[in-house]
């Protein structure tokens, strides 16, 4: 793993035409892939699907299968983790009160951060080998779905930046959507709980 500065991840992600920020990012063709089960912030929320705990990482568990196949597919072997157009890390309530729900994954997603030399609120992304790190995608996943971590996964040779939300969400941000849309649909057919919500251009 290594580091890579805003400056030259914002310029990977423009020669891919991926919005790097939040106005840009509108102007990005997008589909998403959810789950059946609408979790909303996770297990410990009050709203969304309200399962139990064991069940969110079960669905938790399907989705990281169903990204590291896409990533094989389509044969990603490096992404980079970082905020990108979202900014933070974090939801901007985490780390001021040791009483929110979540605290476990924003610490352990936290200690992550630092032991690559990335501090709390730095945009800076870090470059990681996909088949030497599936603990590491998963627990960037667990976050997002729990609405915790606001991190995006890049990669440039698909051209592709994927944001997992705290929707139960994976959103693929495009300018190669239809061949990315033909590789997702032919990957939901393993995965009858997943299901794709769509392809939308905006102009």
């Amino acid at each position: 793993m290594n580091k890579i500065k805003l400056n030259d991840l914002n310029k990977l992600l423009k020669e891919c035409r991926i919005g790097t920020n939040r106005d840009e990012i509108e102007s990005t063709p997008f589909l998403g892939v959810h789950h059946y089960n609408e979790w909303d912030h996770g297990y410990d929320a009050i709203y969304g699907y309200n399962g139990a705990r064991r069940e969110f990482y079960e669905d938790t568990r399907k989705m990281t299968e169903f990204l590291i196949e896409y990533f094989e597919t389509n044969e990603i072997k490096e992404i980079i983790i970082a905020p990108c157009y979202r900014y933070n890390q974090f939801d901007k309530r985490y780390g001021c009160s040791k009483n929110m729900p979540g605290n476990d994954i924003f610490y352990n997603i936290l200690e992550f951060l630092h032991g690559q030399g990335v501090k709390k609120g730095d945009r800076t992304g870090i470059k990681m080998l996909v088949d030497k790190n599936i603990s590491i995608l998963e627990m960037i996943l667990e976050g997002s779905f729990r609405g915790v971590s606001e991190l995006c996964l890049f990669s440039f040779e698909n051209k592709v930046l994927i944001e997992p939300t705290h929707h139960f969400e994976l959103i693929f941000w495009t300018n190669e959507v239809e061949n990315i849309k033909k590789s997702v649909n032919t990957l939901l057919h393993n995965y009858s709980e997943l299901k794709c919500f769509g392809m939308v251009f905006k102009s």
